[in-house]
């Protein structure tokens, strides 16, 4: 049973097509100026006083740099109530890529070395059904990879907690932990040692060098470069981005708009402005109250990938819910609420089944935002394979 909100690549813009957005539309970013700021998240003052700070102090963007800033900003955070509302559907895009990148190519499961990368698990709050679905599918090990040392730590325990024991092999799996840049880590490990790359929730957003123009397209050259070189032939890799480049991103969309007026305004990272979000949380509790990510469009990232050897197999959209429904919230907490229970539906299961139920706590249980509300977030998650 297929996502329900997967698009194929015939749905995805051409390298000619103006949807495209391999330069920005004067009018759309006028319109985007315009819509003023209807969120705190949106307002080009806020926006514009964290590029001044960011970029007067050039060396917390650098490679050395930026990764504090990533770990200050979810320092204080509770990212599992946070991302609670997305158990559901980044459950199924993990049972889906991890079914297909571990189903697929013309290896033999002997030719395998059935190891998969999960690169920025945080604290762990899609560990279950990742460990779950590698049992299902046979792999051998699973290398967890954060840059936070924290989240490595809350990651062990809620898998100490979750299953009763803390041993490193869990149902015929051995789990790994490195915790460190992963540019930094993917030097430690050997060459074509992985069937598949996983980077789920804006993680290789976040691994960039703001610093130059030239640093940030190399720091973006290794990231994809290691990628390719850990996984098989055939390996897949699979990430999500803020969809930033169609009207259908909403928030992302107008947020990615407003960073670009802002930046080309104040000369800053010109070639590259048109695909940083600059995000200020100024009433956010804990962490930063400012945040900066690198979302190309798809034709810009189309051609990262070609140039890392990566071919585009798959896309999916995910309109991000908003929350977990009034009268859901028992029906949640029956079905997902608890460690015991995912581990059940796992393991009395088949994979369908398991999809199933999984679309079904989507569609009745989860508050999403209107189809033209300009403030829904939509995410895009995407499959490649190495060639």
């Amino acid at each position: 049973m297929s996502h329900p909100n997967h698009i194929s690549s015939e749905h995805l813009p051409s390298k000619n097509g103006a949807n495209g957005l391999s330069g920005i539309d004067p009018e759309e970013l006028e319109k985007a100026v315009r819509c003023g700021s209807i969120d705190e998240n949106l307002d080009t003052k806020h926006i514009a006083e964290v590029a001044r700070f960011l970029f007067s102090h050039k060396d917390i963007l650098t490679q050395g740099g930026f990764p504090n800033i990533i770990r200050a900003n979810y320092k204080g955070l509770n990212l599992e109530a946070h991302g609670r509302p997305h158990f559901i559907t980044d459950s199924l895009l993990v049972i889906e890529c991890l079914n297909n990148a571990i189903n697929t190519g013309e290896q033999t499961s002997e030719q395998r070395p059935k190891k998969v990368l999960i690169l920025g698990p945080g604290p762990g709050r899609l560990v279950i059904p990742e460990i779950e679905m590698a049992i299902k599918l046979g792999v051998k090990e699973l290398l967890f990879n954060d840059l936070s040392p924290d989240h490595i730590d809350q990651l062990r325990e809620k898998i100490a907690e979750s299953y009763g024991t803390r041993d490193q092999k869990i149902g015929g799996v051995e789990l790994k932990f490195e915790v460190g840049d992963f540019v930094d880590v993917a030097g430690k490990l050997e060459n074509n040692s992985f069937d598949a790359v996983s980077a789920m929730w804006f993680v290789t957003p976040e691994i960039a060098d703001f610093s130059s123009v030239e640093a940030l397209r190399a720091k973006r050259e290794k990231l994809y470069g290691h990628i390719r070189r850990l996984l098989t032939k055939q390996g897949s890799f699979i990430e999500d981005v803020p969809l930033s480049d169609s009207r259908l991103g909403g928030f992302y969309y107008l947020v990615r708009l407003k960073t670009y007026k802002v930046l080309h305004d104040l000369d800053i990272l010109e070639g590259e402005n048109e695909h940083c979000i600059i995000t200020s949380y100024s009433s956010q509790k804990g962490g930063l109250p400012y945040h900066i990510r690198f979302a190309p469009s798809h034709i810009r990232h189309s051609k990262e990938m070609e140039d890392a050897q990566l071919r585009f197999v798959k896309a999916i959209d995910t309109l991000q819910p908003v929350g977990i429904r009034t009268d859901g919230e028992e029906a949640f907490k029956m079905k997902f609420g608890s460690a015991s229970n995912i581990i059940d539906l796992f393991r009395n299961n088949t994979i369908e089944a398991i999809q199933a139920c999984f679309n079904e706590g989507s569609a009745k249980l989860l508050l999403r935002p209107s189809s033209n509300d300009p403030l829904r977030k939509v995410k895009r998650t995407y499959m490649f394979e190495s060639h």
